[in-house]
């Protein structure tokens, strides 16, 4: 009789003082339970020490660290899951992986250098000193176009973030308005009402695609924040109107050549000024000339010489108009002397 207690073998001995002590083994059944580390938080001594973007891995007694990629992109959804040797040979070898895929490629900025995973090249008990530090320093390129979040996003929310093909370019992402509209794609800073009226616009020429010279500065230097659909400036790029026109854009927007101010249409030489210069006809000096000065009318009579004299121009822009001015004759002059009588009409245009 084991003497009920369930133990397989018992002993019995007498101490010291004539008492009988009896010794009975027993046997108790019990499991030892892996820690998934992957669900502790610190400051637990045994959480994970996997750092952000990187993905931990539960093992038997330890655990590692993994790149996300296009294929891989979380932990697992059972707790009870276990990598088995295929599991690591497809994170190892049998995936594509691009740089954003992998760990950074200098041993200065992460453990395991160009590694998908800390598999194979930390210590397997990840809670060792060495382990440790080597799993926490394993460091995985931080996508910057994978936050949906748009307060913590890159780009606006009407633009759409691409990231380089490499995480070292500067920048590593760039933000693309969706067709019809402009701007550099990332957020705006939070105006006030009057910053927001002097905020640039973007606008566009005649055509409705082409920038204006200073929209396409604005783009240029990356100062036109946001995506924003352009306004059309109808006159840019709008054929060029005569010297004295200038573009006008009606209510409907359509642009047209119309005359600049202090100008009127007149039906033969289009915008004149307004106010025109005053012309002055010059003549001979010699008390023998017979010039009407009223009339404006010289007579010549046999044996007299007809001179060219031409007018003066009483204006502010006297010079300007003087350099325009044209001098028509009614009829051709003859070489030698006139052989009829008759009038003749000299004609000054400026």
């Amino acid at each position: 009789d084991d003497g009920g207690g369930g133990g397989r073998d018992s002993e019995v001995q007498i101490d010291e003082h004539g008492r009988e002590i009896v010794t009975q083994c027993f046997e108790v059944p019990f499991t030892i339970l892996d820690v998934n580390e992957c669900t502790i938080s610190s400051p637990n001594p045994m959480a994970h020490r996997c750092q952000p973007p990187s993905i931990c891995i539960n093992t038997l007694g330890s655990y590692e660290c993994v790149c996300p990629s296009a294929s891989f992109q979380s932990s697992p959804s059972s707790v009870d899951f276990i990598p088995t040797p295929q599991f690591w040979e497809d994170i190892t070898y049998n995936q594509h992986r691009t740089p954003w895929e992998v760990s950074y490629g200098r041993s200065s900025e992460s453990s395991c250098p160009n590694s998908p995973s800390t598999f194979g090249c930390c210590d397997d008990d990840g809670h060792s000193r060495e382990g440790a530090v080597c799993h926490s320093t394993f460091r995985c390129p931080v996508d910057p176009c994978e936050d949906d979040e748009e307060e913590s996003s890159p780009c606006s929310s009407n633009a759409s973030c691409q990231r380089a093909n490499s995480p070292l370019a500067h920048p590593n992402y760039t933000c693309e308005c969706p067709p019809g509209l402009m701007g550099n794609g990332k957020p705006c800073p939070k105006y006030n009402t009057q910053q927001q009226q002097q905020q640039q616009q973007p606008k566009v020429k005649y055509d409705g695609k082409t920038p204006t010279e200073s929209t396409k500065r604005l783009l240029d230097a990356g100062l036109l924040c946001g995506c924003t659909k352009p306004t059309v400036d109808p006159c840019d790029g709008y054929h060029d109107c005569p010297s004295k026109e200038m573009c006008v854009a009606d209510s409907y927007n359509r642009p047209s050549c119309q005359c600049k101010p202090g100008h009127v249409r007149d039906e033969v030489y289009g915008c004149v000024d307004e106010h025109p210069p005053g012309l002055t006809l010059r003549y001979s000096s010699n008390p023998d000339s017979k010039f009407d000065t009223d009339r404006g009318i010289e007579y010549l009579t046999q044996g007299d010489r007809y001179e060219e004299y031409g007018v003066d121009v009483i204006d502010d822009n006297a010079e300007e108009y003087l350099r325009s001015l044209k001098i028509t004759y009614s009829r051709p002059l003859p070489q030698g002397c006139l052989l009829d009588m008759g009038e003749f009409y000299v004609n000054y245009t400026v």
